[in-house]
């Protein structure tokens, strides 16, 4: 039989590798310019354990289901195009009413 003490150390260090297994996901990386970035870590084997728990039934959207996102239009770039248009418009509609 083990001594508690042993069985505790064992534990602790159980822990330890854990928590080193963490802090290596989670460690930064130096970019070439000398800034931290995060290490991108795929979410989706750790949420699949979380998934196979949820109902069967229930439709989730797909990682590539997701419309793609449309740019912004810068503000008021298209202002000058816009009012010509609706100049040869106006001009239209008025030389048809007379």
């Amino acid at each position: 039989m083990k001594r508690p003490e042993a069985m505790e150390m064992v534990k602790t260090m159980k822990g330890t590798a854990e928590l080193l297994d963490e802090v290596e996901e989670l460690s930064l990386q130096v970019s070439q310019m000398g800034r931290p970035l995060p290490v991108r870590r795929n979410m989706a084997a750790a949420l699949e354990d979380d998934a196979d728990d949820d109902d069967d039934d229930e439709q989730g959207a797909a990682p590539g289901d997701r419309p793609p996102l449309l740019p912004r239009a810068t503000r008021n770039a298209d202002t000058p195009s816009a009012n010509r248009v609706l100049a040869r418009l106006g001009e239209e509609m008025r030389s048809e009413s007379e």
